[in-house]
């Protein structure tokens, strides 16, 4: 009998190692599907994540790889609750969540679990100072990084007077504030800011107060629909006007195709991604409208680049344990569709910045021949310094 047993406990073992490496690499992607500014990220970024996942094969370590999505609608308390199920389910990793207060609470939740957070979406620089995380990768481009760029770019070709137009909430607060400390370190300075709640549609009045403010430059701290509408209006008024520029610190592709060419004369941006920005760029761009029919933005070159560099972390560590898998996430360098690019300590993606200005309409080959390229800014000179409490081994 107690031979029968050793040989039947052995053959549970056996069975059981099986399933464990049976088991796949799971990978949750809580996005924003339904809500405002879906159209920037949701469906395009899930199936951007889909193609890293294609394109590695489809398999790592032996085991399949699995990534599911759900849908927030913005709803903070959805992510949470999402989030949790997931990590309740023993997924490997949580990816995206494009809202700064869910993001944060998604940080400090894969923390006390000790799972990988992919933050491909959220804007907040929070995720690596107040709530930074060893196993949070922070790969999209923060408020930060893009209140330092844009004063930089803008001051370097004159552009020294501001004017903000802000939506009256965490994101469009940090932005404005970051970006006039900024513009007065480099010797510019700010001639007043009008705030709108989020919601409004009509910015005929902020508009107005820009244009007779004197500013030589009227910034745009806002996003997604909200940012369209902006700057259709500013459209309508003639704006900008000669001597003058608009910039948008969170344009997004998607935002340049609803608001066709006419309306996006002047814009001036900063990106961290754009499709002609390289062959890779180029090749990733054409099979992604091949499924979506649109170009990718941010948010969905982000997602591509972040699973990428997760599923080859996992194949180098030979594992899928969030210490060992976020060590070689921050040892490998990877390649951001021809930029170079690496994980700092504190799990910001550190790559450059490039400045664009949308072209003339007649300059434009095609829809989605937008921008032309007029600098760049090296990682180093936008990115927050380091916090030495978030430098985790």
């Amino acid at each position: 009998m107690r031979a029968i047993m050793t040989m039947l406990l052995l053959a549970g073992a056996v069975s059981l190692a099986g399933v464990a490496r049976a088991q796949p690499v799971r990978i949750g992607f809580v996005t924003n599907e339904t809500g405002i500014g879906a159209a920037s990220g949701g469906p395009g970024t899930v199936a951007a994540a889909r193609m890293a996942v294609a394109d590695f094969g489809g398999s790592v370590l032996g085991r399949k790889i699995q990534l599911d999505d759900a849908d927030f609608a913005l709803k903070p308390d959805v992510a949470s609750a999402q989030a949790r199920k997931w990590i309740d389910e023993g997924y490997d990793a949580i990816g995206d969540v494009a809202m700064s207060a869910a993001a944060l609470n998604v940080a400090d939740m894969t923390r006390a679990a000790k799972r990988i957070y992919l933050a491909t979406s959220p804007l907040t620089s929070d995720l690596t100072s107040a709530h930074c995380s060893p196993y949070t990768l922070h790969w999209a481009a923060d408020s930060y990084m893009l209140s330092q760029a844009v004063p930089r770019a803008v001051m370097a070709r004159g552009g020294n007077q501001w004017y903000f137009i802000t939506v009256d909430y965490a994101l469009g607060q940090s932005l404005e504030r970051d970006s006039i400390a900024a513009l007065e370190k480099l010797g510019g300075r700010s001639l007043g800011a009008s705030r709108y709640p989020v919601g409004t549609t009509d910015y005929a009045q902020y508009l107005l107060a820009a244009q007779s403010s004197g500013a030589n430059v009227i910034a745009l701290a806002t996003a997604s629909d909200m940012l369209v509408n902006n700057l259709k209006q500013a459209h309508e008024f003639g704006m900008p006007r000669p001597g003058q520029m608009i910039v948008a610190p969170l344009l997004q592709q998607s935002d340049l195709d609803a608001l066709g060419a006419d309306s996006a004369q002047g814009l001036f941006a900063v990106e961290q991604f754009y499709w002609d920005q390289s062959p890779r760029a180029r090749d990733f761009a054409r099979r992604y409208q091949a499924k979506m029919g649109a170009m990718p933005g941010n948010q969905q070159a982000d997602a591509y680049a972040a699973v990428t560099h997760y599923l080859n972390a996992v194949a180098a560590a030979g594992t899928t344990e969030a210490a060992a898998v976020m060590a070689k996430i921050k040892s490998l360098t990877a390649d951001y569709f021809g930029k170079p690019a690496r994980v700092r300590a504190d799990g910001r993606m550190m790559t450059g910045v490039d400045i664009y200005e949308v072209k003339k309409t007649a300059e434009m080959d095609g829809k989605f021949d937008s921008f032309r390229k007029t600098g760049s800014l090296a990682a180093e000179d936008v990115v927050r310094p380091m916090l030495p409490a978030c430098a985790f081994e």
